[in-house]
């Protein structure tokens, strides 16, 4: 039996697990979503994530391969939206963390930190 008699069996076992593998981050963001804030969690695997997938769309571009376009198109697709919600939360974490009065108090009073503290 030669090898590509198996290789509908491969494309499909590679098909799940790349597609399976793509749901891991999900746990992170349902801590992010719990917590309501991204702080202390590191964008790279969002970012990661979706340079990777946009190079294997590229790779199966080039070698015409139907099944990588197919993966590679819904990997992409779940990354952009987990970006989103990394940034969604990010922004409210940045927006309503530090208003920017206490900044320019404490600009324009160098020499008195009490007021970066209280208005």
């Amino acid at each position: 039996m030669a090898l590509e008699d198996y290789k509908d069996i491969v494309a499909t076992a590679c098909r799940v697990t790349t597609m399976a593998q793509a749901f891991s981050p999900v746990f992170m963001l349902l801590e992010v979503v719990k917590e309501g804030h991204t702080h202390n969690v590191d964008s790279t695997p969002f970012v990661g994530g979706l340079v990777m997938c946009t190079l294997a769309l590229k790779h199966g571009l080039i070698m015409n391969d139907p099944v990588m376009l197919q993966v590679n198109m819904f990997t992409i697709v779940l990354n952009i939206i987990y970006f989103a919600v990394f940034y969604f939360y990010t922004v409210n974490k940045v927006r309503h963390s530090y208003p920017m009065r206490h900044f320019h108090n404490h600009q324009q009073n160098k020499s008195d930190s009490y007021s970066l503290f209280h208005p």
